[in-house]
């Protein structure tokens, strides 16, 4: 049987379902006790209710985006805050790029689909508030409320066990049976005793119940619930009016960035082709960070002069496979949470896509989900039209129906023509690592050492990358070079995570290895297209 998840995302489903069924328990155990500090009831069930949600997401996450997608510092262990996760979730649901196609697998009605699933996430943030407050500070929910965000965790799973991919591990989702909490009428009813409370501690608990059961998340919040974290704070008699008016009108949250264009300096950096180049290999390249960035720039003023000439005079493609390999903020040539111009982005767009027919373009979509103005770049781009051959235009046509998809929300069908061939081919690569193993499992080393039978169980496994084989393997003097050439193309025929694509990049750089380079590009384009390109819906 394929596998449909990776073993991570799978590990975090189960530990999301362990976490909701020990907060059922809590919730349906009756209870004789009385607490000095009734406020403590539930504290533990509605932090496991949120360690749930929180897991759930995380899980998804992982399978779109790798594992690296849940840290904020890998390197040192440091998770993202469960605020940070919602975040990322969220992005990834509103951009619906092919990386979750794996959610939506089988549902019939997918943009419904994922719409819903954001509809649910509008009070997550809440959710995981309480979660704090619970875990960390003792404070528990009436429970009225535990169940109602119990419900809303336990609906979450019940939507993403829709798919195909998500259905075999979620067949068993807890549930409280036989209670059913009527969100209206709670709201109805906290509101009533809100309007009637003169009491400021229990106004202080009617208004944090309040918002975690509002529908929607409003707009402009007041300044205690950013305080609502560490710490319960009673609130002001403005905030009491403020919240009663947001009951009717509530907006969800949203953050929009402002950034400036980057200094040029122009230099000149030749390929390794030109007589007299010193020669810069992709495993170096952290310390010539400073050349490459000054050739970025220098390349996009070549480019910008040249059309304002009426020419196209466009980088190499070497330069973009390592900056979407690297990254442009670990590169040095765009600073993190900076985006590009339109001037700055269409040289290397433009060159991503001059390529003859049949032939694998390079990365492209990352570049137009890092430019400030789409429409500034789709006039960028229909000039640069004017001068290209005819498979550039009708390159460049396809590329401005996929910005307008983009600009508009618009979702493309998983089998239209456009890009059919590329979740086709990401599918392959997905599905090679089954493959794989099924033909070291028949065939053995096949020219390898006794001591890469470990290395490669491990890898079939998920606990060794891909890149940490190839980086052995490449600098083994003891494997024959038609070995290494053989095992570097079914390496490279694998579908990698983000911190595998710089030594893809350092192999396609090395001419030795060439029957492995049109898999690396195809396998750039696939994860280009997957986590940067437009909204796709199954067919």
């Amino acid at each position: 049987m394929p596998r449909l998840l990776k073993n991570d995302t799978v590990r975090l489903i189960e530990a999301s379902i362990e976490a909701l069924g020990l907060a059922q328990f809590g919730i349906c155990t009756f209870r004789r006790d009385q607490l000095k500090i009734e406020q403590v009831r539930y504290s533990a069930e509605i932090g496991l209710i949120g360690c749930s949600i929180e897991l759930a997401m995380s899980a998804i996450l992982i399978q779109a985006l790798g594992k690296k997608s849940i840290f904020r510092d890998y390197e040192s262990g440091k998770y993202k805050t469960a605020s940070e996760i919602l975040s990322d979730f969220r992005s990834l649901l509103r951009q619906s790029s092919s990386n979750i196609l794996f959610l939506i697998n089988g549902v019939s009605k997918s943009e419904e689909h994922i719409n819903r699933i954001l509809e649910l996430t509008n009070r997550f943030q809440l959710i995981i508030t309480s979660r704090a407050n619970g875990l960390h500070n003792g404070y528990g929910l009436k429970y009225e409320l535990v169940a109602s965000l119990f419900q809303n965790v336990s609906e979450f799973l019940y939507l993403i066990s829709n798919s195909n991919n998500l259905k075999p591990y979620l067949t068993k989702i807890p549930e409280l049976v036989g209670i059913k909490i009527d969100k209206d009428i709670l709201i109805d009813d906290l509101y009533n005793k809100l309007r009637d409370s003169k009491n400021a501690q229990e106004q202080k608990i009617l208004i944090s119940s309040l918002f975690l059961i509002l529908p929607e998340i409003p707009k402009k919040l007041p300044e205690w619930i950013e305080k609502f974290e560490s710490l319960k704070i009673a609130p002001k008699k403005t905030d009491i009016v403020y919240l009663i008016d947001a009951l009717e009108k509530a907006n969800p949250v949203s953050l929009n960035k402002v950034t400036d264009s980057s200094n040029q300096l122009n230099v000149k950096i030749v390929g390794r082709d030109v007589e007299d180049a010193i020669p810069i290999s992709a495993q170096f390249l952290k310390s010539e960070f400073t050349q490459i960035r000054d050739q970025f720039y220098a390349d996009i003023a070549t480019a910008n002069g040249r059309l304002n000439s009426k020419q196209l005079d466009l980088p190499p493609k070497s330069s973009i496979y390592n900056a979407f390999a690297f990254g442009v903020d670990e590169l040095q040539i765009l600073e993190k949470g900076k985006e590009f111009t339109a001037h700055q982005t269409w040289p290397f767009i433009v060159e991503a896509i001059n390529v003859a027919k049949n032939n694998t373009s390079t990365p492209y979509w990352f570049l137009i989900r890092m430019t400030n103005d789409l429409g500034q770049l789709k006039s960028c781009l229909k000039k640069a039209y004017k001068y290209g051959n005819s498979s550039l235009k009708k390159n460049i046509t396809i590329v401005l129906g996929g910005i307008e998809a983009i600009e508009n929300e618009k979702y493309i069908e998983s089998n239209s023509v456009f890009i059919q061939q590329i979740i086709s081919e990401t599918e392959t690569f997905i599905s090679n690592i089954d493959k794989l193993e099924s033909v070291y499992k028949k065939n053995g080393l096949n020219g390898l050492t006794d001591d890469y039978e470990n290395d490669l169980e491990e890898l079939f496994l998920e606990e060794k990358s891909i890149s940490e084989l190839l980086a052995k393997l490449l600098q083994d003097e003891s494997v024959s070079d038609s070995c290494k050439k053989h095992w570097v193309a079914k390496l490279t025929s694998l579908m990698p995570e983000k911190d595998d694509l710089p030594i893809f990049a350092n192999i396609l750089d090395n001419i030795e290895f060439k029957n492995a380079h049109t898999n690396i590009r195809k396998v750039f384009r696939a994860n280009d297209f997957a986590d940067y390109g437009p909204k796709i819906k199954s067919a």
